[in-house]
């Protein structure tokens, strides 16, 4: 009896040790966000803050405009100049003043990576119905603290890593591989700074870092969610 007992405390102990699964991490993730029915109640996100150039702690407005099912807008002005980079879930475009004020159609890459920062919940929430698998390559430390690292697959072929913290359960970083100027770079944001916004907790801070140099520190404020945009925003201008 005494070694059965003994079994059975040894089976536990080796239980609660055991790592979890990547369902288990995400599905903590989600709750750690506020829980789904929360998230996808929050369908649009009208967000402002700075891009700090952290070479030079030079600074450019930035505003962001997110609309679900797939609608995004992003504009940063740099020394006076606007550039944009929007989708209407339907067609992805850019106007950049180096190629002059007319709005250009993203190439097949561009646009893919466009409808990807329109997805409000990320790639670790509802994975599979995204064509999405995620696998868990084990623990990490990040900034001094452990966090699960999670590799996402997308139906591309493309592959990017997100961590997220042993404790909090919140997405603390993540990383891509990204062709800049016709080569390879690796692509990390460190992420941060959360506040409850309708109930969902959303970052509101990311420094980047290309190859491991730090580029840019990104500040989001205020978030607002909910608020009503024109769905013309996302649509590609005429000439």
């Amino acid at each position: 009896m005494v070694r059965y007992l003994a079994l059975l405390a040894l089976a536990a102990v080796s239980s609660m040790a055991a790592d979890p699964t990547v369902d288990e991490v995400v599905a903590k993730y989600v709750a750690a966000r506020g829980g789904l029915d929360k998230m996808q109640a929050i369908q649009s996100l009208k967000v402002t803050g700075k891009m700090i150039m952290l070479a030079t702690q030079a600074e450019a407005p930035l505003t962001l405009l997110i609309k679900r099912p797939g609608s995004v807008r992003i504009e940063i002005v740099v020394n006076g100049a606007k550039t944009v980079r929007a989708s209407d879930g339907a067609t992805a475009w850019d106007i950049n003043p180096n190629r002059g004020p007319d709005a250009r159609q993203a190439g097949e890459q561009e646009a893919r990576r466009t409808l990807e920062s329109a997805d409000f919940d990320g790639p670790m929430v509802n994975a599979r119905q995204k064509g999405i698998t995620l696998e868990l390559l084990g623990k990490e430390d990040i900034e001094g603290a452990p966090a699960y690292k999670i590799k996402a697959i997308r139906q591309s072929g493309e592959m990017d890593y997100h961590w997220v913290d042993a404790r909090s359960f919140l997405e603390v970083k993540s990383s891509s591989r990204r062709a800049i100027m016709g080569r390879e770079m690796e692509i990390e944001a460190f992420i941060g700074g959360y506040k409850a916004v309708h109930g969902v907790m959303i970052p509101a801070s990311m420094e980047q870092r290309m190859e491991g140099k730090p580029l840019v520190r990104i500040v989001w404020e205020p978030i607002e969610a909910n608020a009503p945009i024109d769905d013309a925003v996302f649509k590609m201008p005429a000439k």
